[in-house]
């Protein structure tokens, strides 16, 4: 059962919106021990994230490593730290982007998804409680969806619109490639023929991450980001 942790959550994001973990423009500030929690780590744009916010989804992605059977060192949890921050800052910087250009989600979108994290409790009574534990409440959580959402749209509005006046189409070339760097990593697969249709997917997904990858960083040249030591 997965557990709602925060009001600004990196897992419970889209992952964190299928591209923030981005490869590039990551912050390169040392983050140090934790700090004080409920204080102010940093500022995006005058929006603020804490160190609560940061700690908590550290926190879930260290459970994520462990239950992959990762150990995790003090580098890594600091290196760890230092992504969560970065995508926290990314998530900020996409949404007011979106918000700018007028994407917004419907009330029977966010009931809709209100409705799927409901499903995944024995019943609303139980998701409040839990809400409750996390000093949260339904509304926090349907602010939460409305920002989530929000951006899903308007990444994949974003993404579609540069695949297509970009021009960019997976060949047979391209599939092949991929398929043959897979064998040498020793997987175990299926016939080329059964696996283009998935060959191209992962293709488009690594155009579409390299398009939001790069439209963050040109939202970094324009904000304003303050980290707080």
């Amino acid at each position: 059962m997965r557990k709602i942790m925060t009001k600004r959550s990196v897992k419970w994001g889209i992952a964190l919106f299928c591209a923030v973990a981005l490869t590039a423009g990551a912050l390169a500030w040392g983050l140090g021990s934790p700090g004080q929690p409920g204080g102010t780590i940093a500022t995006v744009d005058g929006t603020s994230i804490t160190h609560e916010e940061l700690e908590n989804n550290v926190e879930q992605m260290k459970m994520m490593y462990q239950m992959q059977g990762q150990e995790i060192t003090p580098d890594i949890e600091n290196q760890l730290r230092q992504s969560v921050l970065n995508e926290l800052i990314s998530e900020i910087l996409i949404l007011n982007e979106a918000k700018q250009q007028g994407f917004e989600v419907s009330d029977e979108d966010i009931e809709e998804q209100y409705q799927a994290i409901v499903s995944q409790y024995d019943d609303e009574d139980q998701l409040t409680e839990i809400l409750q534990q996390e000093g949260m409440t339904k509304q926090d959580l349907e602010e939460d969806i409305s920002r989530q959402l929000t951006v899903q749209k308007f990444l994949d509005e974003h993404t579609e619109k540069a695949l297509e006046e970009e021009g960019i189409e997976v060949s047979e070339e391209d599939k092949k490639t991929l398929y043959e760097q897979l064998e040498e990593q020793g997987q175990d697969l299926p016939d080329f023929e059964e696996m283009k249709p998935s060959l191209r997917e992962n293709l488009i997904q690594e155009e579409r991450q390299a398009i939001i990858t790069q439209m963050v960083n040109e939202l970094r040249e324009d904000a304003t980001i303050e980290i707080h030591q």
